[in-house]
């Protein structure tokens, strides 16, 4: 997975839908969209692919302002409970993108997690933000 920049925003592509953290001023809101699993070892693209799912039947190729986490819970068999939200926008051309590079320059300290895109120490070993583990 790639970080791409569009319509000046970073993101990638899940199932035919363009995710990014920031906000689309150009873009046609649709609605809200929200994933939640209480099962402990959910990957984040497991809720995407929920979250791309009803983008798609909303009309919507986009999913911005993109927020994810977990938290605690004691109402659950799980104590863990992941939390994706987004707001589904629809963009004509969507197709145009410009690759970005995650390969970590030597110069630099840091780099971006290949999973999450996050900021993280080139000499990391697990990603401090989405627990992704390098080999």
């Amino acid at each position: 997975m790639s970080l791409q920049k569009r319509y000046g925003v970073r993101g990638h592509d899940f199932d035919d839908v363009f995710f990014t953290e920031d906000t689309i001023e150009s873009a046609v809101t649709l609605g809200m969209v929200q994933a939640v699993s209480n099962k402990q070892n959910t990957s984040l693209d497991a809720l995407k692919n929920t979250m791309a799912k009803e983008a798609k039947s909303k009309g919507g190729n986009v999913i911005s302002s993109l927020k994810y986490g977990q938290k605690g819970t004691i109402f659950s068999f799980s104590s863990t409970q992941w939390n994706a939200l987004g707001v589904v926008n629809w963009l004509v051309g969507i197709a145009a993108t410009d690759e970005i590079s995650t390969e970590m320059s030597p110069s630099v300290k840091t780099g971006r997690c290949p999973m999450c895109m996050e900021e993280i120490h080139r000499d990391a070993r697990k990603c401090k933000h989405c627990g992704e583990v390098f080999a």
